[in-house]
């Protein structure tokens, strides 16, 4: 499935080391929002274990501040 996102979004996404590949190819690795706080803070669990710039430790979890992640959790629900 590819997923389209709004051409603003991806431009202020400024630090994806991936290339965006999320959006162009079907990706098992692509981490799982497990929770949603105030359409703010997106809360991940991912099964690659490559650094990402977006992935930030939080306790025993990670939250994700990607923002083409976020569209596509919240445009797609996956």
């Amino acid at each position: 499935m590819k997923f389209k996102v709004n051409d603003s979004i991806i431009k202020k996404t400024t630090k994806c080391e991936k290339d965006f590949s999320c959006l162009y190819e079907e990706r098992k690795e692509l981490c799982k929002v497990t929770r949603k706080v105030e359409d703010k803070v997106y809360f991940v669990e991912c099964q690659e274990t490559e650094s990402c710039s977006y992935r930030l430790p939080f306790g025993n979890s990670f939250f994700c501040t990607c923002l083409v992640r976020k569209a596509i959790y919240d445009e797609y629900k996956i």
